[in-house]
């Protein structure tokens, strides 16, 4: 007899959303699959990321520039940072 059982593990036990139908000690056979990830749920979004890539832009890090250096760059720009870079994209 084969049936679906949805069931919540918990304490090293697999505990039955629902009664089921088998006598008590019955040996069965679990088949265990996770249910698939919600779109907006994030609960798992540790499987989302790519840990490689996540890695590879670790190592091309430099020094991160700090918030007086920032502001000394910016300040090179003559009116907003947003018409330069229209400006910019006008050009191309």
């Amino acid at each position: 007899m084969n049936q679906r059982i949805d069931a919540i593990f918990e304490n090293g036990v697999f505990r039955p959303e629902n009664p089921v139908q088998l006598a008590n000690g019955q040996r069965v056979s679990l088949n265990v699959e996770s249910p698939p990830t919600q779109v907006g749920d994030l609960a798992n979004v540790e499987d989302l990321l790519d840990d490689e890539f996540m890695d590879s832009c670790r190592q091309g890090l430099g020094r991160a520039p700090s918030l007086e250096e920032v502001r000394r760059t910016l300040s090179a720009f003559r009116g907003s940072l947003a018409d330069r870079i229209s400006e910019e994209r006008d050009e191309r």
